[in-house]
């Protein structure tokens, strides 16, 4: 196995419940915790109106969307400390958030919510907790130390109207079922990652990420994003994209997104093609299959389960990978996870799974 660092647990507050491998339940059974919202809707291009499908965590109340992001947070790193007890406290805590220019962002109080934290695992004061807000994960993985285990986090409700406006305009959000409704959801996830270097038979291995301005206009061009996020992940983390077992992704919804992954897929696993029709793929010259292709990677996402996440998709598709490599009734070594929650971007992260000799893992 490459270096990187191991993932010593894993907890979450979503839909499908608050342990990884719950997650994994619901993804491979095709269970959907998306409901029809009678209260909201959105009108589409026509003005008519768009009705929204919604994964609520949390019972509704009055504290506003940011007290909810706030204790989503809070709840999932609760559930890890429940399912994971880390031997000795962590070195650091850092928190992806939505950005302070959404009304999911801009409300949230920092003091209250590292005090939320910090009594969520028996945290000591001196343990610092740092806030990333919109910031992508490829960017944010490379900021907690290289010594002792550090909590790395994300939160994030896109349950209200105003949320799904903005993120709709922006094309972020994913058509569920048919054309004719929008998925909502909402996640807390953390995850604990060892030292650099320390043993553990579960290791994000590497991670990248690039621009993707071109975002739903795959039918159109080439794009380039998603290609070369998992490019550089499988970089760092030492592998080619043929050693790749599993694939989390939720490119799989809306039509663009379709074609989008494959797009991606068909250049990362041009074996599967012929010859003359992969390279016209490439050149952008031929449309790809639709279709999964024989021999290709085994394919999971979420979204269809519990709905945009927001902030918190990337590290919910990572608990979804680590679930399937440790809990999969097929064994399997390499998960690559792509996400394309970040407007603009894509980031992609690469799980690596050794399971231990003789023992029982968690």
């Amino acid at each position: 196995m490459s270096a990187g660092r191991p993932v010593t647990g894993i907890g979450l507050a979503c839909a499908a419940g608050t342990h990884p491998a719950a997650l994994y339940a619901s993804a491979e059974a095709g269970m959907m915790s998306l409901a029809r919202d009678p209260e909201l809707a959105l009108a589409d291009a026509g003005g008519d109106p768009l009705p929204l499908y919604t994964a609520p965590v949390l019972p509704a109340d009055d504290g506003g969307v940011p007290a909810r992001v706030e204790t989503l947070a809070a709840s999932a790193l609760a559930a890890l400390a429940r399912h994971f007890p880390p031997p000795e406290p962590a070195a650091a805590v850092h928190l992806v958030l939505p950005s302070r220019d959404t009304a999911r962002g801009e409300g949230i109080d920092e003091a209250r919510l590292a005090r939320a934290l910090r009594r969520a695992a028996a945290l000591p004061a001196t343990v610092p907790v740092t806030c990333h807000y919109g910031e992508p994960l490829d960017r944010v993985l490379p900021a907690p130390p290289g010594d002792g285990t550090v909590l790395l986090g994300a939160a994030d409700s896109v349950l209200d109207l105003e949320a799904a406006a903005a993120l709709l305009d922006a094309g972020r959000l994913r058509v569920y079922r048919d054309e004719n409704g929008l998925g909502l959801g909402e996640a807390g996830v953390f995850v604990a990652l060892g030292p650099e270097g320390a043993p553990g038979p579960v290791r994000l291995a590497g991670w990248g990420g690039a621009g993707e301005p071109h975002a739903g206009a795959a039918g159109t061009r080439v794009l380039e994003g998603t290609v070369a996020a998992a490019s550089a992940a499988l970089a760092a983390a030492g592998l080619e994209a043929e050693a790749v077992e599993v694939v989390i992704h939720d490119l799989s919804l809306a039509p663009g997104d379709v074609l989008e992954w494959a797009q991606a897929a068909a250049r990362l696993w041009p074996r599967r093609l012929d010859e003359r029709r992969r390279l016209a793929v490439q050149a952008g010259e031929a449309d790809p299959p639709l279709a999964p292709l024989p021999g290709g990677p085994e394919e999971l996402g979420a979204a269809a389960t519990g709905g945009d996440a927001g902030a918190a998709s990337a590290l919910r598709g990572l608990a979804l990978a680590w679930g399937r490599l440790v809990h999969g009734l097929e064994p399997a070594a390499v998960a690559l996870v792509v996400d394309a929650a970040c407007a603009g971007r894509r980031v992609a992260l690469v799980l690596e799974h050794e399971p231990p000799q003789g023992g029982e893992e968690p």
